[in-house]
């Protein structure tokens, strides 16, 4: 599930605010603004990884550990450092993109650090303990 910490523990900080006036989905690098937040597009400064939509408010994934963000990457090396871009997609790809306090987390017997969601949307698993 994107935007979710698949490992939990002390490690997660997940927090709620006012749902935007344009839906962001999950999955997505987002900026803080006022009480809501936004998909980052290259400006501002990067907040965390957008969770679920509940009636009025969104989960802010602000920590955490093997959370699963949207990428179009299909492979990534374990430990690599991760960047944002103006689409609000992680990647490990330095170009142009935004640094962000995240690594590719360490793939495991249940979990892959690059998969597909069942609708076909890509996603790398980060680790982010103390925030972007």
């Amino acid at each position: 599930m994107l935007g979710t910490p698949y490992e939990r523990g002390h490690s997660e900080v997940i927090v709620s605010r006012d749902a935007p006036d344009t839906a962001i989905g999950a999955g997505y690098v987002c900026i803080e603004s006022g009480k809501t937040i936004a998909k980052f597009a290259g400006t501002g400064t990067p907040a965390g990884v957008s969770g679920y939509t509940k009636q009025k408010s969104i989960a802010l994934i602000k920590a955490g550990l093997k959370v699963r963000a949207i990428t179009d990457l299909t492979s990534a090396t374990a430990g690599a450092p991760v960047y944002a871009t103006a689409a609000g997609l992680v990647t490990t790809v330095e170009g142009s993109n935004t640094a962000i306090n995240a690594t590719v987390s360490f793939a495991d017997s249940k979990l892959a650090n690059v998969g597909e969601e069942a609708d076909g949307t890509k996603y790398l698993m980060i680790d982010f303990v103390g925030g972007f």
